[in-house]
């Protein structure tokens, strides 16, 4: 890019494991009942255009050297 047009720009990048109904429910909020996979392993839904608030607790432990 910089030869064609001498100028630079920075991209960034999500990547989401859209593979788990877990991190479906996540991305999508919808509740992961919902997400649950028909006979032929795949999951159906309907995005809407304005989804209610993710009102789910998160609990993060990050742990630094020894825990003994």
């Amino acid at each position: 890019r910089t030869v064609v047009t001498s100028s630079v720009r920075t991209f960034g990048v999500t990547l989401w494991e859209t593979a788990r109904v877990a991190v479906q429910s996540v991305m999508y909020r919808i509740p992961e009942a919902d997400l649950e996979p028909d006979g032929t392993g795949i999951s159906s839904f309907a995005e809407t255009a304005s989804p209610q608030p993710d009102r789910r607790a998160w609990w993060f432990l990050v742990m630094d050297g020894s825990t003994a």
